[in-house]
């Protein structure tokens, strides 16, 4: 069964679009259908001939784009995105590369420049691109700026580094930017970068195509790069051609034709309407530039042949009417619909000298299909055909493109200065609050990570097998490719226990058993439809609460993460699990549930909303005590902020650092009540208890006890944990006299009913007597040897290394 997300991934990567009651209600089924057929035929860049070349070889890349994509459809679906696109592995340096080695692409160079050196132009292009991104977002808050880098280079992990457990080919850019199209048709905002910062001027680019003529290995005049490089990027510009054929309301799935596309430009720090012509000059002095030193710039051809088409759809009534799919102006934005006389002249004359030249030396990269008949008489007759791909096309191309033509187009392309005056309007912060500095991404810390010198660290993610590790790190990019916006800058968590809360207390009322561990196995197959589906629809319904936050005075949508995503993706990755190589648990275990929300709440959180029963979970007690660590500072967080968490009741209420101790020691007092579980503690026996997590809980409870002492008294807290550090120290210090009348007690009892459970890695940083009462359960030699394995069975990995 596969979830909206999953489907939809499935329908891109079979190339069927499904006519929806959403797309019902802006257009008709016959206008849906001649529009999904014109989009194939001259508008989709989709790589279909990859997947269909490679085949079942990719069945596992393919399993891992639905599933990525399910998971930003559920974590930013409710957003209005804008997506700014950026050179990663292509770029000015790129192509450089690839021109001195007399290579034809940028696309796996890494195979021909070395995998380091080709590894630099990576990183140096996805630390532009994000430091873009921040420079950017701010002029276009409405929107939540998606950042392709952060996902990109946490994933790239998968290609060095480890074993093949999920795939058998590492993920391509075929994947990532299948991945990327899904993406794009979700948002309504498309931000170019300024080409002219970078551009180089006509000498050098003379310079270039001399001794790329000459095939010369001199190395080339390069200056530092400030822009994402975009128009020198193969895949950005497939991407800002994507954006366009969605403002113009030609793509099937996206008839609403909401695409608000804008330029930057860095002289005013300010975004401008991008017409038509200003996306069509990059392109053309792309082909200029590169395509005279025998770059096989497929993409630039491509888009240039589909601007000029556009350009005729919207001015030449008869040529539009001729369309599978005419243009419908009406509706549209103005920039695009209503051209400006002077834009409309300055773009027929380009056209009329560049679409000569194009259909008379680049035809062979043409996309004929839909396009006037010229086009595919002007590729078949064309000397280089699809065969020659490689060093013969680098040679016809060099020899045959006469440069002074070109370079003449150069000049007839060159970008227009910007009005001021038409300088789009920055809506200003409206909440007035204060905007806590974060940085984007961290590139040298990957996650899950561990961090030196931590104190208490608790490492599900460690329990994994590799293989589930890999899907972990993969998904934890696919969480942070959503850049952080000052407008609405919180990001809510929500953890809710579905075995628990107040839907297993009432039908364990109704079926007379005392504890909710045992409920279980007393409904057996009815648990799963009268407790955790009724929790998971809670769940859902409090994801949606925490999906807008109050902010100042403004209701804002913000991102949101939790159990309800946490647990539909469990079910997509349990579906897809047959296509990846493993070995690995045919299910997802539950380790990964929660190494994926810990880390999220290292690195992205900043409320958690925990579930009514928290206490009673032993999940939620050990991200209790994680985001009390984050509290004090003693978590180093990815982007910097490392105290800035709530934590949160059901009622979305603080919850004071004496409540958090209270309700773990009265739900372990009451514990005690049973017989049974008072016997098994008695006796010494796992087995009775292994169902109720109290490891983890009373382990929670005694390193809470521990922060209250050490804030008590500074000597034995030798600078553990500094009280100052909480933001939210009022809150958090609420009768905080309380803890002093059970704190004796709580001690005690830890010692004497609840740490012999523990394991030897607990009792660091814990005072000398829980070490010691645990001696006098298991012996001194048990120090050595280890206790009893069916205390950790639930977590021992099968599958790695023991």
């Amino acid at each position: 069964m596969m979830n909206t997300g999953n489907q939809l991934a499935d329908d891109y990567l079979r190339g069927e679009f499904r006519f929806s009651p959403e797309i019902a209600s802006h257009i008709s089924e016959d206008r849906f259908h001649a529009l999904r057929y014109q989009f194939s035929q001259k508008y989709d860049r989709f790589y279909h001939p990859y997947f269909k070349e490679k085949g079942d070889k990719v069945a596992a890349n393919k399993a891992l784009i639905r599933i990525a994509f399910s998971l930003f459809l559920e974590t930013y679906g409710h957003l209005p995105l804008a997506y700014k696109n950026c050179a990663i592995s292509s770029g000015t340096r790129a192509h450089l590369d690839a021109v001195v080695r007399n290579y034809h692409t940028t696309d796996r160079l890494s195979r021909v420049v070395g995998g380091d050196w080709h590894g630099r132009t990576i990183k140096d292009n996805s630390q532009r691109s994000l430091e873009r991104v921040a420079l950017i977002k701010d002029l276009m808050n409405e929107f939540f700026f998606v950042a392709p880098t952060m996902f990109e280079g946490s994933t790239r992990a998968f290609a060095s580094g480890f074993g093949r457990q999920l795939t058998s080919i590492p993920p391509q850019a075929e994947e990532y930017m299948a991945f990327w199209n899904m993406v794009i048709d979700q948002c309504e905002g498309f931000v170019l970068d300024d080409v002219r910062i970078d551009m180089p001027s006509i000498e050098r680019v003379e310079r270039e195509i001399i001794l790329a003529k000459a095939y010369s290995s001199q190395t080339r005049e390069q200056d530092r790069l400030r822009t994402s490089d975009w128009v020198n990027s193969r895949n950005s510009t497939y991407e800002m051609g994507r954006g366009n054929y969605i403002r113009f309301g030609l793509h099937p799935l996206r008839p609403d034709a909401q695409m608000d596309m804008r330029i930057y430009d860095e002289s005013t720090h300010s975004l401008y309407k991008a017409p038509l012509i200003d996306t069509f000059k990059p392109l053309v002095q792309a082909a200029v530039r590169w395509g005279t030193q025998g770059i096989w710039i497929d993409s630039v051809i491509e888009e240039a042949a589909a601007h000029i088409d556009l350009h005729r759809m919207r001015t030449d009534e008869v040529y539009n009417r001729r369309q599978a799919a005419p243009l419908l102006l009406e509706g549209l934005d103005t920039v695009i619909a209503k051209p400006t006389q002077k834009e409309c002249h300055e773009m027929d004359r380009i056209i009329d000298t560049f679409e000569p030249i194009m259909l008379e030396y680049f035809a062979h990269l043409v996309k004929p299909e839909g396009l006037p008949e010229e086009y595919a008489k002007a590729k078949e007759k064309h000397p280089v055909k699809a065969h020659m791909k490689g060093a013969d096309s680098v040679k016809w191309q060099r020899e045959n493109i006469p440069m002074q033509k070109m370079l003449d187009l150069w000049e007839l392309a060159m970008p227009d200065e910007v009005n001021p005056k038409k300088a789009c309007k920055v809506k200003p912060v409206t909440h007035g609050v204060y905007i806590p500095p974060r940085r984007l991404h961290d590139f040298e810390n990957q996650p899950f990570a561990k961090q030196d010198g931590e104190i208490w660290p608790d490492r599900p993610f460690d329990k994994l097998d590799p293989m589930f590790q890999q899907l972990a790190k993969a998904h934890i990019g696919v969480l942070e490719i959503v850049a952080h916006n000052n407008d609405a800058p919180e990001f809510n968590g929500l953890i809710c226990d579905l075995k628990r809360g107040d839907a297993a207390l009432d039908v364990a009322a109704q079926n007379g058993v005392f504890d909710l561990a045992h409920l279980p196995g007393a409904l057996g197959n009815k648990f799963s439809k009268q407790v955790r589906q009724v929790n998971l629809e809670q769940a859902i319904q409090d994801l949606e609460d925490a999906r807008q936050s109050k902010i100042g005075k403004k209701i804002k949508k913000v991102p949101a993460f939790g159990t309800p995503i946490i647990a539909n993706i469990n079910s997509v990755i349990n579906a897809e699990r047959k296509h990846f190589n493993g070995p690995g648990p045919l299910s997802v275990p539950t380790e990964y549930r929660l190494a994926l929300m810990m880390e999220m709440l290292k690195r992205n959180l900043t409320t958690l909303k925990f579930s009514k029963n928290w206490e009673a979970s032993e999940d939620e007690c050990r991200l209790m005590m994680l985001a009390t660590k984050i509290e004090f500072g003693k978590i180093e967080r990815s982007a910097g902020n490392n105290t800035e968490i709530k934590i949160l009741g059901k009622d979305s209420e603080y919850i004071p650092f004496a409540e958090r101790i209270e309700r773990i020691y009265t739900y372990l007092s009451r514990l005690k009540e049973d017989p049974k579980i008072k016997r098994a503690a008695e006796t010494r026996d796992p087995s009775v208890l292994e169902g109720y997590g109290i490891r983890h809980i009373s382990l929670t409870l005694a390193r809470l006890i521990e922060i209250y002492d050490c804030m008590n008294d500074e000597q034995y807290n030798g600078c553990r944990f500094e009280k100052r550090r909480i933001e939210n120290l009022r809150e958090f210090s609420t009768e905080m006299e309380n803890i002093a009348q059970i704190r004796r007690t709580a001690l005690q009892e830890l010692q004497s009913e609840w740490c012999w459970l523990w394991a030897e890695e607990d009792f660091s940083d814990l005072r000398q007597e829980y070490k010691d009462a645990w001696i006098r359960v298991h012996g001194r030699q048990a120090q050595n040897v280890g206790i009893d394995e069916h205390f950790d069975k639930g977590v021992r990995s099968r599958y790695g290394p023991q």
